[in-house]
């Protein structure tokens, strides 16, 4: 959209809510949150990417837990909360391809979070598990390859990987269980650093629940719902860098100077370096959306029900 058609729209809008009664409060929001506001209520996409497909084969992958992709291999890996299993599916086409695991702690057997968190390196897909305290590394076939615990026996929570690591997000609601730091690995679980600690400071956290890392960007996106808010740090010393406010974001993913968050049952995308809105895209049916995954080619949102799983391009 032309930036003189959306301010027109925004302007014919807010000229509209300024006549209605109990409204005024809106008349001294930013453009930019007005119009966020506006997508939201008007159900709008706003034109910025366009659904490719919504398929019925999909809805196997409703659910909570983490997502992520192999581009190499064309697979989208799935977290299920529900029966503490991995199921890997073609894309884009959801045709289901593996699965395993389930409810138990022995070796390749889960105990997920709504929030547990997947990554792809290579050819190995990392998992945490939350409440058995561990690490599991994968095949894509399934086959166990490895496990570990983190440090000070913290839970891990989500989970994303770099060129040579894999960073954890770490629960914080049971503090002799950890501090709420990120806790750095190489891929054979070797430990390498932890930053941040639990609070509501410029680079603490309380329980973040998505972590993404952008390394040509050299950053780390961090959500921190109960904060509200998303913060930015560096990939190379962890330090902080910025943090903008974002109502309970639930994953985040970023490129080009967009990042993508999940906030409801919406997709808000904000400048990387400004923290403004850029466009938002509604799930239809008004789905809770959680993970997200990004490829050079698609955007995935897993929906809790409904169609599954979404592929924007």
């Amino acid at each position: 959209m032309q930036e003189t058609e959306r301010k027109g729209r925004t302007d014919n809008i807010r000229n509209l809510l300024h006549t209605l009664q109990g409204v005024p409060a809106l008349y001294r929001l930013s453009d930019d949150h007005l119009f966020l506001l506006i997508s939201y209520l008007l159900n709008s996409d706003i034109l910025g990417m366009e659904l490719l497909t919504s398929h019925d084969l999909w809805k196997r992958a409703s659910g909570y837990g983490g997502i992520a992709v192999s581009e190499a291999q064309d697979r989208l890996f799935v977290a299920n909360y529900c029966n503490d299993q991995i199921a890997a599916y073609s894309i884009p086409d959801g045709q289901l391809l593996a699965s395993w695991g389930g409810r138990g702690d022995p070796i390749g057997c889960f105990r997920f979070s709504r929030e547990s968190g997947l990554g792809v390196l290579g050819n190995e897909l990392f998992v945490a598990d939350t409440w058995n305290l561990r690490v599991q590394v994968f095949a894509f076939n399934g086959r166990f390859l490895r496990s570990w615990k983190l440090m000070n026996n913290a839970i891990p929570r989500a989970l994303a990987t770099s060129e040579k690591e894999i960073l954890i997000t770490t629960e914080a609601e049971r503090p002799y269980f950890g501090d709420g730091s990120m806790q750095v690995f190489s891929p054979l679980g070797n430990f390498v650093s932890r930053w941040s600690s639990r609070g509501n400071k410029a680079g603490q956290c309380i329980s973040p629940v998505g972590i993404y890392v952008d390394t040509l960007a050299n950053k780390i996106f961090v959500a921190d719902p109960s904060n509200n808010r998303i913060q930015i740090f560096s990939h190379d010393t962890h330090a902080f860098l910025h943090e903008f406010p974002v109502y309970q974001p639930q994953g985040v993913v970023a490129r080009n100077d967009k990042m993508y968050v999940s906030t409801k049952s919406s997709i808000v995308v904000l400048s990387t370096s400004t923290g403004k809105c850029i466009w938002s895209w509604k799930c239809p049916m008004e789905d809770e959306i959680r993970a997200l995954a990004l490829s050079d080619q698609y955007l995935f949102v897993r929906a809790v029900t409904g169609k599954g799983v979404y592929i924007l391009t």
